[in-house]
């Protein structure tokens, strides 16, 4: 299904049904998705995403409580038998917080490894021969003892340290010793004759030896990341009484004590693993979404009522950053100058805008970018035009553009032809009018 439609539909959901259960729920709407032609995996994902609370905040503690909430008694997936270690399993669950980005984990630099395990112990059951000469694998009795069961692998919750790209691992290590004894049937007279001879033959099951056997069990679960470390910026600047723009390079909100504007880089939905725990991982898409209340936007420019309280929150995967709004006004005189007054067509026009520090809108013709300080145009036929912008304020600048030496070679040529037939003409009418 198309990403666009999952967030129209999860963004429903998430209105219509703040707190249902993902997997018990017991609302219409949860009975609608069950009686639908979707897949079981996109019913349970429209279920489990209609858990998260804000799809355009990556709200890490959310899947931290819920992912550290799960309980892992029973295994989430096959198990394997070793000789005494029985339902062995051992999964890495999640890496807390990360983000998920076009099949790429991203981390920050302090993270939870969240892995699970289980086993349990059995010792085969000790042998006993009911009579002489009863026996297995030569013993007429065996014993068996535990006399070590070791874990020492990673806690389930093992903290990390990430400072660049890296693949994280988490480890599972289990020694099992056992004692085994082995007894074997010890033959003796116990009767003779007269004559000394052995009438009769004994046989006891005596102690023979102790042997130690032992599961040397070494398994390990990884996941490749990326680091993040980019940290968000924004910034708020008066242009005029209540008028302003607000710039930054990811998902920004600027609130008042009535007005409230955000604009939205990422959509997050919850993506879900080892089932049936459903540990959860962020996944974040991109988008380009505003929202508004109280206030306007016109071009790049905000219309604010009231500038009381005003306050600006920026966010990206992991990072927060607020500040309060600089509402002081200072005015903007802006600027342009070109390196010539005139350009051959093709020819490089060198401009330069003023404030050097801002990033201002420079347009020329059909071509329009942001630059600070100095940018760069090629010379078109008929266009003559130089545009800097911020905000609703702009200034201009006209150039000459001479065309084509050709161009002008063909127009000087036309022109004086032109000329001639009108003299010709003039000449022909005066010669007549004379003549009669």
């Amino acid at each position: 299904m198309d990403c666009t439609v999952w967030r129209k539909l999860l963004g429903w959901l998430i209105i219509a049904l703040p707190v249902v259960s993902a997997f018990d729920c017991n609302s219409l709407l949860c009975n609608d998705i069950d009686n639908s032609d979707l897949s079981p995996e996109e019913k349970e994902y429209l279920k489990l995403n209609s858990l998260y609370p804000n799809s355009y905040y990556p709200d890490h503690s959310f899947i931290h409580q819920w992912n550290t909430a799960i309980n892992t008694d029973n295994a989430p997936e096959n198990v394997k038998d070793y000789q005494f270690a029985k339902g062995v399993w051992f999964k890495m669950f999640a890496v807390m917080p990360s983000v998920s980005y076009n099949g790429t984990l991203f981390v920050p630099d302090n993270v939870e490894i969240l892995s699970g395990y289980g086993y349990h112990i059995e010792l085969p059951a000790n042998y006993f021969a009911s009579d002489y000469p009863d026996t297995e694998d030569g013993d007429c009795k065996r014993l068996y003892t535990l006399a070590n069961n070791n874990y020492f692998g990673d806690n389930k919750l093992k903290a990390v340290m990430v400072d660049s790209d890296t693949t994280l691992t988490t480890y599972f290590n289990l020694d099992v010793d056992v004692r085994v004894e082995h007894y074997r049937w010890d033959s003796y007279c116990c009767r003779w004759d007269s004559k000394g001879l052995c009438r009769t033959e004994c046989h006891d099951c005596e102690y023979d030896y102790t042997e130690t056997q032992s599961d040397r069990i070494r398994l390990s679960d990884y996941v490749d990341v990326k680091y993040y470390s980019s940290f968000p910026s924004a910034e708020f600047k008066l242009l005029d009484t209540n008028i302003g723009v607000l710039q930054s390079d990811t998902s920004v909100m600027l609130s008042t004590d009535t007005s409230f504007y955000g604009s939205y880089k990422y959509f997050f939905t919850v993506n879900y693993t080892a089932k049936p725990y459903y540990f959860l991982t962020l996944n974040a898409e991109d988008i380009n979404e505003e929202s508004f209340d109280k206030l306007y936007k016109t071009g790049g420019n905000l219309i604010i009522p009231s500038l009381n309280d005003c306050k600006v929150k920026a966010w990206n995967y992991f990072y927060t950053a607020e500040t309060e709004c600089d509402t002081s006004l200072n005015l903007i005189d802006l600027g342009l100058s070109t390196d010539k007054l005139s350009y051959n067509i093709n020819e490089t026009i060198k401009v330069s805008i003023f404030p050097s520090d801002l990033l201002l809108n420079v347009t020329y013709g059909d071509e329009s970018r942001f630059a600070a300080g100095y940018t760069e145009f090629e010379a078109k036929r008929l266009t003559n035009k130089i545009r800097v912008s911020y905000g609703y304020k702009s200034k201009e600048k006209i150039v000459y553009i001479k065309e084509h030496d050709n161009f002008i070679r063909a127009w000087n040529i036309a022109l004086f032809v032109l000329i001639n037939m009108f003299f010709y003409r003039i000449l022909k009418h005066y010669f007549r009018w004379k003549d009669g």
